[in-house]
């Protein structure tokens, strides 16, 4: 019984890397795209002054582009209202790109990394697009004005340096760009924004930069490199308002890492997605007033779309609070918006954190055992709350350990399962070929059969060397239980180490908790496979942060548990 469970789990995991199929979405996700339409598109039909059109991407639960869609996967609203989709195709003509760098002192440990990340943006994006090289150390500097010639772009991103001793002027850089970008009546215009934590000098403030962000029509995309995951002070949470609140309503995504060598890939992916954009072109009625919101959903709701040039409000649908901004939206009370800063804060540290903590963990065993290969599902996600009376509780959703089939394979051949191996997998796969095929798609069909020609297959079992202990870790692979104990311990110290580092932005009363809740699962057919609370009381942290606490001390007083 225990090895056809082992069987099915095995062919469940080549179904699921074989089959990109919307039937196999774990997750319920709605699309959150909201954005006002553009008025002129270089495109190669007429549209009447009642069709709108926007620029929407569509991205699965691993941030890949859904390509191939028409117009049925599209689901467009106004303000509640639902409008006719009229055509769905790939989306033509150029983007403006107005990329802002970083060249402040803060980007010295980042620039082999930095140029390389832009280089391969720029490469990847050559063709009719128009790109700009704006610079913030010092102040705002245009090194290249808007051109599509990649040669010369590259060319400038090579000269760029740290200037020594150097603060940023982001939203200052920011502001100009989006200024520029409205002057020059754009019609696909992107800001790019590739920075690191450090101290920053503009003289704007938030909201005059989002206002200008709002009015180009620009999408607002971020990378923020940081060693700390957070920075604190007037400056860094106006920073971080911005590039919080302006990529989440312009369509556009923040993206923060805790490590200079995921930069290229992060640019190559968001390259990727602009690339394969689409154009939805819906009916509106003539009306004198525009709607305030409009909403885009997909057929499929695993399935998260993003829309440019506008984004006038941002709905998630389901456990999460609704958020909403529109470009007339009052600022809410200072109290608010500082209260809810502290708390997304805090979200992003420790999804760096936990995915630092799964990445690092994955390295050890694959240098320790390289034919260990370490696959995980999901990705870190983390919401906070205020609980009035009890203090600050975080849902961290840790991404789900799933080890390789060929890892399944040794550990099942080494318990000498070989033979049975072998007879339940001639049992089982006609059954997932007749399944295969009921899909009528011979590719998809011809995909299975060559992942089935690479499965690993079990090798006879072998006699350990003379005086061999069977218990030893050097001769056994480890265990499933071993590995999810070590992957929890793992993250454990993770979130340990900014529950101590990193919380002091989160005003906390002597009889207050900060309560951390991790759960590792992927679909709801899984069975969690780490559930564990870390707690400590505000008093602990006070005297922490006096120095009437050491360190080892406050991690003793950390309360942990399952739940």
């Amino acid at each position: 019984m225990v090895v056809r469970t082992l069987v099915s789990n095995i062919l469940t995991l080549l179904a699921l890397n074989v089959l990109a199929l919307p039937v196999l979405a774990a997750n319920m996700r709605a699309a959150e795209v909201l954005t006002r339409p553009t008025s002129t598109v270089a495109e190669s039909f007429q549209a009447s002054a009642s069709d709108q059109r926007i620029y929407v991407s569509v991205l699965d639960q691993q941030d890949n582009p859904v390509v191939g869609l028409a117009a049925d996967a599209f689901i467009v609203r106004e303000d509640g209202i639902r409008r006719e989709v009229l055509s769905v195709t790939k989306a033509g003509g150029s983007f403006q790109i107005a990329l802002v760098v970083d060249n402040s002192e803060a980007v010295r440990p980042y620039l082999r990394d930095l140029r390389a990340g832009l280089e391969s943006f720029v490469k990847m994006m050559a063709g009719p697009h128009e790109m700009a090289l704006f610079t913030i150390g010092d102040r705002p500097t245009i090194v290249t004005d808007y051109r599509n010639n990649p040669e010369e772009l590259q060319a400038a991103v090579k000269r760029i340096f740290p200037r020594p001793m150097s603060g940023g002027h982001l939203l200052d850089t920011i502001l100009n760009a989006s200024r520029g970008l409205t002057r020059r009546n754009t019609t696909r215009p992107i800001i790019l924004v590739v920075t690191a934590e450090g101290v920053d000098y503009s003289s704007r403030s938030y909201q005059a930069v989002l206002k200008s962000v709002d009015e180009s029509g620009a999408s607002l995309h971020a990378v923020v490199l940081t060693s700390s995951g957070a920075g604190f002070g007037t400056n860094a949470r106006y920073r971080d308002m911005v590039l919080d609140r302006g990529t989440e309503r312009t369509g556009g995504k923040r993206h923060d890492l805790l490590r200079g060598q995921r930069l290229q890939e992060t640019l190559e992916e968001l390259a990727h997605e602009l690339l394969n954009q689409y154009l939805v072109v819906y009916a509106r009625p003539d009306m004198l007033v525009p709607p305030d919101r409009v909403e885009i959903e997909m057929s499929d709701a695993s399935w998260v779309a993003r829309g440019n040039p506008a984004v006038l409000s941002s709905v998630v649908i389901g456990d999460r609070p609704t958020m909403e901004a529109s470009l007339n939206e009052k600022v809410a009370s200072s109290d608010a918006i500082e209260s809810r800063y502290q708390l997304r804060i805090m979200e992003r540290v420790f999804e760096q954190a936990v995915t630092h903590g799964a990445e690092q963990f994955a390295s050890r065993i694959e240098t320790s055992d390289p034919s260990s290969r370490i696959n995980f599902a999901g990705a870190a996600r983390a919401r906070g709350f205020k609980l009035d009376g009890y203090g600050v509780f975080f849902d961290i959703q840790v991404p789900m350990l799933r080890p390789s089939v060929n890892w399944v394979f040794r550990q099942l051949n080494q318990l000498g399962f070989s033979a049975r191996i072998a007879a339940d997998l001639d049992e089982v796969l006609p059954v997932l070929r007749e399944k295969m095929r009921s899909f009528d798609d011979e590719q998809l069909m011809e995909n299975f059969e060559r992942a089935l020609l690479a499965f690993p297959r079990p090798l006879p079992p072998s006699s350990p060397p003379t005086g061999a202990k069977l218990v030893d870790r050097e001769v056994l692979v480890a265990s499933e239980e071993d590995l999810q104990a070590e992957y929890a311990d793992r993250i454990a110290a993770e979130v340990t180490v900014v529950i101590l580092d990193h919380s002091e932005a989160i005003l906390l009363g002597a009889d207050d908790w900060l309560v951390v809740a991790t759960v590792a699962s992927f679909s709801p057919n899984d069975t969690p496979g780490m559930k564990m609370m870390l707690k400590i009381r505000g008093s602990d942290l006070i005297a922490l942060r006096a120095r009437e606490l050491s360190r080892e001390d406050a991690i003793k007083r950390i309360e942990t548990g399952e739940f």
